[in-house]
């Protein structure tokens, strides 16, 4: 519970920090995530939820190569996810990942 507490402020800390920024052409941007699995047996009885938090850092393009210009100015960089389940069975998971957005 102390963890789930402590990942929920560094969301709000981290969101609230993202408008300071100098660099007209990079952001931050932090999602919470939540939900429940779907059941895929009919022996499954408990139906995990799950919570979630995401960071990501990256750069707006503006046009002024052609690539960018041709994929309608993307928008690419770096995101960190955290996602806990409320069973021991999956536990918590994390990833790093790169993204690229049309």
């Amino acid at each position: 519970m102390r963890k789930r507490v402590l990942l929920i402020s560094f969301l709000f800390l981290f969101s609230g920090l993202s408008y300071a920024q100098n660099f007209d052409n990079l952001y931050t941007e932090a999602n919470f995530r939540f939900g429940k699995m779907i059941a895929n047996t009919s022996e499954q009885t408990f139906v995990p939820m799950a919570l979630g938090l995401e960071a990501k850092i990256g750069i707006q393009t503006k046009g002024e190569k052609a690539w960018e210009c041709f994929h309608k100015l993307p928008r690419y960089g770096l995101g960190l996810r955290y996602l806990s389940f409320d069973t021991e069975v999956l536990n918590s998971k994390y990833a790093l990942f790169g993204f690229m957005e049309a």
